[in-house]
């Protein structure tokens, strides 16, 4: 048996392809009631995919955490289902999600890599998020 070869291929075990783009978003702890002191962070992702996001942080968060996301995809809203819509934006709504914190890395000192997968999106959203990725990555390898 050829050792070497036996570990070269890991199957890919994700359910959504990722974008690599940084995109800034905030986040907080998620919490009923909302607490009035609750901080709310800037970040900006690392890729993204319709299963979650990966950003950086200079608050590290626990695992198991719930955060409330707000994306800013610019455009992403001309994906969305709906009976009628504009035909032009004129300004862009962040995506919204609840999400749970799956992973935690230390990059430097005061610097996380927080790894969050979608617990909660609104149907049409996802599926607005799915396409517009899609769409970004076909633009990507022309």
């Amino acid at each position: 048996m050829n050792i070497e070869n036996s570990h070269t291929h890991v199957p890919e075990r994700r359910k959504y392809v990722r974008f690599k783009k940084s995109y800034i978003l905030k986040c907080e702890h998620y919490t009923i009631p909302r607490k009035a002191d609750e901080q709310e962070i800037n970040s900006a992702s690392k890729n993204i995919s319709a299963g979650g996001i990966l950003f950086e942080s200079n608050s590290s968060y626990n695992i198991g955490d719930i955060l409330k996301l707000e994306i800013n995809l610019p455009q992403w809203e001309k994906d969305k289902p709906e009976f009628y819509k504009a035909t032009s934006l004129s300004s862009s709504q962040p995506l919204i999600a609840l999400g749970t914190v799956m992973r935690v890395e230390i990059i430097t000192e005061g610097l996380f890599d927080i790894g969050v997968c979608f617990s909660a999106v609104d149907e049409g959203h996802l599926m607005a998020l799915i396409r517009y990725i899609d769409e970004r990555i076909k633009e990507k390898k022309k």
